[in-house]
């Protein structure tokens, strides 16, 4: 029998007042109070520091290794916990309201989107709830102080605390962009992630490999290394997907639907439609596609002929590529 999962709720006017929404707290999390059986919710932002001890950072049914220096960005909406490695961890808190974000943190170059976590409105259907890397020596040394200001009550405290979470905000951006160029699969789950939330736009190559400060040829064979299929893939299944979603409503014509699932012209969503399941979109429309068997809707496919029709430089020998971004 599978154990019920107790919840914990933290509200922000039990650390902060609204005046000044921001407490640091140097903590000690013993194994015993927490397990997988309880998780957290919060009413504000996390920044956790590890100081001392291993275990793993528990999110939904999913798991993450923590160590010394490991940073943790949690958004209010995740139910989280620790499975502790050991009697205890220590760790610096930093709880927040994302008031005390500056709007001109919004202009500040941010490739790999860290500021989405900060979003109230954040989907962790599409986009992590959680921020996970390395703190490095400058976040870990700009923490400790935050944590002795907040702890000192000097003069100016608050302005002081406000000028060294900005800053923290500002390198937190560049670690994450570090760390998605040092490691290949956060950069491959990086563009998955982009891709799930703009398939219906006109995506680019050039315009993601851009962003990763990548050359478009080393993006598409980052990505494939990981997952083992093309950009293009992903992106077509995504598409017909969402155009079988839209099909089956029936609200809909055919040249509409194309639009809406992010295809350039109705002549390549029939080829690419058809490649995936077999069928046209008027014939998908009328018979469901059904299982043989029972009444579960057929698995979306693709051969391996179309699976490669990316415009990745170097894929296509009768597209030339000489200046000419390669569209979606």
């Amino acid at each position: 029998m599978k154990e019920e999962i107790k919840r914990g709720f933290y509200r922000k006017n039990a650390f902060f007042s609204n005046d000044f929404p921001l407490a640091i707290r140097y903590v000690e999390n013993r194994s015993e109070d927490f397990n997988l059986s309880k998780r957290f919710q919060r009413q504000f932002w996390k920044i956790t520091l590890i100081a001392e001890g291993v275990g793993f950072f528990v999110s939904g049914n999913r798991k993450f290794p923590f160590r010394k220096n490991t940073l943790i960005i949690v958004h209010p909406n995740e139910l989280t916990t620790w499975d502790i490695s050991g009697k205890k961890i220590l760790l610096y808190n930093i709880l927040f309201d994302n008031t005390l974000i500056p709007p001109e943190l919004a202009k500040m170059e941010d490739p790999f989107h860290l500021q989405e976590i900060f979003s109230p409105r954040l989907d962790s259907k599409i986009t992590a709830p959680w921020r996970i890397m390395s703190a490095g020596r400058k976040i870990g040394a700009l923490i400790r102080t935050l944590h002795a200001e907040f702890e000192n009550g000097e003069l100016n405290r608050e302005a002081m605390l406000r000028l060294y979470f900005h800053e923290l905000l500002l390198l937190l951006i560049r670690q994450s962009e570090r760390k998605y160029r040092r490691h290949p699969e956060w950069t491959a789950n990086y563009v998955q992630e982009y891709v799930q939330k703009n398939f219906a736009s006109d995506l680019s190559l050039g315009k993601i490999a851009l962003e990763l400060h990548l050359s478009p040829e080393r993006l598409c064979r980052l990505y494939k290394a990981h997952f083992g299929h093309p950009i293009r893939k992903e992106v077509n299944s995504l598409r017909v997907k969402d155009a079988c979603k839209l099909l089956k409503n029936g609200a809909l014509g055919t040249e509409e639907i194309c639009k809406r699932s992010g295809f350039r012209d109705l002549s390549n969503f029939y080829r690419v439609f058809r490649s995936f399941t077999g069928c046209s979109p008027q014939e998908y429309a009328r018979r469901k596609v059904p299982e043989q068997g029972g009444g579960r809707e057929k698995r979306l496919q693709v051969r391996e002929e179309d699976s490669d029709v990316l415009g990745c430089p170097g894929r296509r020998p009768d597209r030339p590529h000489g200046g000419v971004e390669p569209k979606f």
